[in-house]
């Protein structure tokens, strides 16, 4: 569960509260599992319960949610799900032949004070034939069917939208091959290093589909084309049409430990992915009579994660459009001890509207005794977001501290305490 007191909480605790400091973008903490940063930037809230039970080759889920949009003035327009139940099938063999199958089909019910609402039924199966065509590559040709109803019951609803369906399918094809070699090293402690490439290409191809009297309450369901890539560079939903290409380009690095009783171990050292879309409806759109220019080459999607030691690590997310250059940059660094020492830097950048570094660093000095330093600076505006000082005492079951924030139009001291199992105020 995640609720706020009031839409102005994350402007006045910007640079503390829990969810900043239960952030964390790995699972190598289980006790810190917000994965999103909660400071004056983030525009909603999502609450949500589930119970889930799983079989072998299928599971059932069911979830409710509700979403504090900070951007409105109430929640009268923001679209709420309630229930959620989601029936999974995972990919196994249709009996004995070499077809594969699997499964998604869910039931929702989305509700607001003002505006549409009401039932949505998706269900899709999905039929692929995995084969290799030689000892280095791999072919799976797929297709999934999707039929979609739905049922409004808001008063604006009349008889020509109140309900309806739609069905369509996917069709895609992936080609992918792996290379690899091991290398024997005498490093640290590895004894060997894996270098594996990956080259990938996709086709998906979804008919086009009638956008009459569709609610907007229909969710965005990925096509084939988006759950390949896993970005949003080609992202379709499953109901607009689509006739496009991709290719995809892989590079690991894996390293093998081995500790003295002879135990081993695998870390991911380097990973680089270069990915694009090739949209061919856009290719041979007819452009007469209009003063645009056809762009069927997608951005560049480049994701970099370098690992090289425990206490070191880097990535980076960046897009380059072939047609105006650089559309975002983003870059984080993190450093940290055996003593629980850290610090992180991070750069973001999205052209025309972004242009942000960000510094935060945590030291132990003494036992129980911590600082910490967070600097924030706009770019692109020119202007310091914020800086922030501190102290803090820990005991075994409560802490005190306190902070000294400055931002571009504030000043402010902070006092905290916490208490174990009560939280921090």
């Amino acid at each position: 569960m995640r609720r706020v007191s009031d839409s102005w909480y994350f402007r006045d605790f910007s640079a503390h509260n829990y969810y900043l400091s239960n952030y964390s973008t790995t699972e190598l903490d289980p006790f810190r599992k917000v994965p999103f940063q909660g400071n004056e930037s983030l525009p909603s809230l999502e609450s949500s319960a589930r119970v889930y039970k799983g079989w072998n080759n299928f599971s059932l889920m069911a979830r409710v949610s509700f979403t504090d949009d900070f951007s409105a003035v109430n929640n009268e327009r923001t679209l709420q799900q309630y229930p959620e139940i989601v029936l999974t099938g995972i990919k196994q063999r249709f009996f004995s032949t070499p077809l594969y199958y699997e499964f998604a089909g869910n039931y929702d019910y989305f509700y607001r004070g003002e505006g549409q609402k009401g039932h949505y039924v998706d269900i899709a199966p999905t039929i692929s034939l995995p084969f290799n065509i030689s000892r280095y590559a791999k072919i799976t040709p797929q297709i999934t069917v999707r039929e979609v109803y739905w049922n409004r019951d808001d008063a604006q609803a009349n008889s020509d939208d109140k309900s309806g369906n739609r069905n369509v399918y996917n069709a895609g094809l992936s080609l992918s091959s792996r290379i690899s070699r091991v290398f024997a090293v005498k490093i640290q402690n590895w004894d060997k290093i894996k270098h594996e490439i990956k080259p990938e290409i996709f086709y998906s191809y979804i008919p086009s589909v009638n956008q009459d009297n569709l609610p907007d309450y229909i969710p965005w369901v990925n096509s084939f084309m988006a759950n390949s890539l896993s970005s949003n560079i080609g992202y379709s939903s499953v109901l607009k049409e689509q006739n496009a290409v991709a290719w995809a380009l892989t590079n690991t690095v894996t390293a093998r430990t081995q500790d003295k009783s002879g135990s081993r171990s695998y870390i991911e050292l380097l990973r680089l992915k270069l990915f694009q879309v090739y949209d061919i409806n856009e290719a041979k759109k007819d452009m007469a009579g209009s003063t645009a220019e056809r762009r069927p080459v997608s951005d560049l999607g480049i994701e970099f994660d370098l690992k090289p030691h425990p206490y070191v690590s880097f990535a980076a997310r960046n897009k380059y459009s072939p047609y105006v250059g650089w559309k975002e940059m983003n870059y984080d660094l993190g450093l940290n001890d055996w003593r629980g020492d850290n610090l992180t830097v991070g750069y973001r950048y999205t052209l025309d509207s972004l242009e942000e570094i960000n510094m935060a660093l945590k030291l132990n000095l003494t036992r129980g005794f911590s600082g910490n330093l967070i600097l924030r600076r706009d770019q692109f505006n020119d202007r310091t977001v914020e800086n922030t000082v501190g102290l803090a005492y820990w005991a075994q079951c409560w802490g005190v501290g306190v902070d000294y924030t400055k931002t571009y139009d504030d000043e402010r001291i902070m006092l905290k305490f916490s208490l174990a199992g009560l939280g921090r105020f």
